[in-house]
């Protein structure tokens, strides 16, 4: 049986190879958005510079005209779902997660799972940073060596567990979780479905208990990986 890689292509999009290069920095934390731009605004090359401190801001400071790699804070509450958003918008050539967490595997393989394209952790350096950002902006995948293996290892026993677990998902279990990957919040399932909102809420507790997960965005991974596998 043949699973297709969590990680996203690493070459950039030909199409978008003459476009102007900005780079966005996602966080809700302004000392960090702010201190990151003055870093890249030091640069001789300096590429256009945005920040936004929410999901919302984020996707509404894109422009179509710009090839973009966003910075996204891993802490966010919706890293995860943020990171598909912003992957899939055609002015986003690559995503970085910064101020990961080291030991947070789980959320890692998550991440990668979204998209992201590299990562930079919470004790990191600026020198790593941009080197991570320099990465993406040539189409190659930033990832520690460490990080790498044990996103392997991790995924290895991740794809083993989950699919027995989604397996065992309802229909209406594995339809919350698909709204769920494409960026819906629990209030919007519900008035999807036409449900009450304590019933979204009690499908999800279901949802991670079967696939022994914590998180929505890992949930959706799971989904993902069963249904191509």
């Amino acid at each position: 049986m043949q699973h297709r890689s969590p990680f996203p292509d690493p070459l950039p999009d030909p199409c978008r190879a003459s476009a102007p290069v900005g780079v966005l920095v996602i966080s809700p934390i302004r000392l960090l958005r702010d201190g990151i731009v003055e870093l890249l605004a030091r640069r001789p090359s300096a590429p256009l510079l945005q920040v936004a401190a929410t999901g919302d801001q984020a996707l509404g400071a894109l422009d179509d005209g710009v090839a973009y790699v966003a910075l996204l804070d891993a802490g966010m509450v919706d890293a995860h779902a943020l990171a598909r958003r912003l992957e899939r918008h055609s002015a986003v050539r690559a995503v970085i997660a910064i101020a990961v967490s080291p030991d947070d595997v789980a959320s890692q393989v998550t991440l990668a799972e979204c998209g992201v394209r590299g990562y930079v952790s919470h004790d990191g350096s600026m020198e790593e940073l941009l080197a991570a950002t320099d990465a993406a902006l040539r189409g190659e995948l930033h990832c520690p060596p460490r990080l790498a293996a044990a996103l392997a290892r991790r995924l290895a026993t991740v794809r083993a567990g989950q699919a027995e677990g989604v397996g065992a998902l309802s229909h209406r279990e594995r339809e919350i979780v698909q709204l769920v990957d494409s960026g819906m919040s629990n209030k919007e399932i519900a008035s999807r479905l036409h449900i009450e909102m304590a019933t979204v809420k009690n499908h999800m507790h279901h949802i991670l208990h079967k696939l022994g997960v914590h998180r929505r965005g890992e949930a959706a991974a799971a989904l993902r990986r069963w249904k191509t596998a």
